[in-house]
């Protein structure tokens, strides 16, 4: 058994598929179409509601759209699937 700590964020394979899974919302958003970026994301996230990163960058999405209410939510969500997610919590 290793004494290494284990990685909140998962496996080396969990890492890749979900930053697999939140490329597409990641990229409209950086293309500034926040809309856009909600709509995948929100697919992402009912399918995967257990990723971090689709919770985060949904925050980022609809911070952007000045729903700051929603994007709190998104960024606490977040921090509840990995406590020590410091992206949510720079952004909550």
């Amino acid at each position: 058994m290793s004494d290494e700590p284990k990685d909140p964020h998962g496996s080396d394979a969990d890492q890749e598929r979900k930053w697999a899974a939140v490329e597409e919302g990641l990229e409209l958003l950086q293309e500034g179409d926040a809309e856009a970026a909600l709509a995948e994301l929100t697919r992402v996230a009912e399918a995967d509601p257990d990723n971090e990163y689709v919770w985060f960058f949904l925050g980022n999405a609809y911070f952007e759209t000045e729903d700051f209410a929603r994007a709190l939510k998104c960024y606490v969500r977040a921090m509840e699937v990995v406590p020590q997610y410091v992206g949510a919590m720079i952004g909550a």
